[in-house]
């Protein structure tokens, strides 16, 4: 089989590249890029192209008879799409629309997109939800209109959301907090914005996947978590946290961002029929926080970590988004996570071996105590799930 991958300087294809040397008897790779061949790549099939020259890129295509085509390229700069249009339109939908109608007696195309697709009033995004509508932005607009051209030319959707992993090639939101931890100028994060970040190599195994079993239609990637970037970046800090280190981070709503191009709000997308096709498991960001921490894995600090996200996984998505998290390290070696709106406070304070936690109601700005006790596993399951019908 021969594959052609399109856009091959990005993090995906890094991921992607080994696991296509590791099927090289079955797979002749060709690997695309406007890019220099960068230090990891070791093969031969190296081929710079120009990403406006459409015709070279095809008849390049054309003499090699590839079985399947992957694009990875992308203009993803967000913000940059408002400024640049006629560039991000070229990249984000002219080049995926000439493959895509190129490919119909030709060969197998496979587009990789994003859950930007959708206005971000749902979240967690079903791929029976299909063609997205009502996107958002110039970014999001091309994006749509390159999936539907290439499901009319019977090709492959993979979208995904929020790729992290841990940094060895190209930067990530995770390596963004890690290099702003010891700021000592205020760093401004958004709770409002919400999505199931996926790790880079379940992404690339999802392609693999597509490529070598030949599936059509829509494929979702994402992780088992769906959390705010407000929740991640607090969680990720403690985990890389040896020395008590106060942040400087602070809450904001994405409106006071003032940016170009407005965010989907509730992103995400739905994995459990991905996982199904494609016949894996899509793995969680706080698992992937809990086995690159810096804390030592046989400190009282690492289990509070551990109890903290068994905690934070018990808050439902619906209380998520109608709530404040926040994430406070107390002077006797405890964490407490406290959750508010303007209807409740909730403080559950995390220990080695124990949980606390009291429940306040505001009643005519008051806060009156509902509930306050000591928890075990199962009754802090039970304590979590009440908190909604009081929010």
């Amino acid at each position: 089989m021969k594959v052609a991958i399109i856009g091959s300087s990005s993090k995906t294809a890094y991921a992607l590249y080994p696991k296509i040397e590791e099927q090289a008897k079955n797979i002749e790779s060709f690997w695309f890029s406007s890019s220099d061949k960068p230090h990891w790549f070791l093969g031969e099939n190296w081929i710079q192209i120009d990403y406006k020259n459409l015709d070279d890129i095809v008849n390049k295509i054309n003499e090699i008879k590839p079985d399947k085509v992957v694009n990875l390229a992308a203009y993803t700069d967000v913000d940059g799409c408002e400024d640049n249009k006629f560039e991000s339109h070229f990249i984000n939908y002219e080049l995926p629309k000439i493959l895509a109608e190129h490919s119909k007696d030709s060969f197998h195309f496979i587009h990789i997109s994003t859950d930007y697709v959708f206005d971000g009033l749902k979240g967690l995004y079903e791929i029976t939800d299909e063609r997205a509508e009502n996107s958002i932005g110039w970014y999001a607009l091309s994006k749509k209109d390159s999936e539907n051209i290439v499901l009319d030319c019977g090709g492959t959707i993979i979208r995904t959301n929020v790729l992290y992993d841990n940094g060895e090639y190209k930067a990530n939101f995770l390596t963004w907090i890690k290099d702003n931890f010891h700021s000592k100028s205020e760093i401004s994060i958004v709770h409002d914005q919400f999505n199931n970040p996926t790790l880079t190599s379940d992404l690339a195994e999802s392609i693999m996947q597509v490529i070598q079993k030949s599936i059509k239609g829509i494929i979702h990637t994402g992780g088992v978590d769906w959390i705010s970037r407000w929740e991640l970046a607090q969680t990720y800090a403690l985990s890389l946290d040896t020395q008590n280190t106060e942040h400087n981070f602070k809450p904001i709503i994405s409106s006071s961002l003032q940016q170009k191009s407005p965010r989907p709000s509730f992103g995400g997308l739905s994995i459990k029929e991905s996982e199904k096709i494609l016949g894996m498991k899509f793995s969680g960001i706080y698992d992937f926080i809990l086995e690159h921490t810096q804390i030592p894995k046989d400190s009282t600090h690492y289990e509070i970590l551990q109890r903290l996200i068994f905690i934070l996984r018990l808050i439902d998505n619906d209380l998520r988004k109608r709530v404040l998290i926040d994430i406070v390290r107390n002077e006797h070696k405890t964490i407490s996570i406290n959750i508010s709106n303007e209807k409740i406070l909730a403080e559950i304070e995390i220990g080695k071996s124990s949980y606390s936690g009291m429940l306040y109601i505001y009643n005519n700005q008051n806060l009156n105590l509902i509930t306050g006790e000591v928890f075990d596993n199962n009754s802090i399951q039970k304590f979590m799930k009440s908190l909604s019908a009081f929010a």
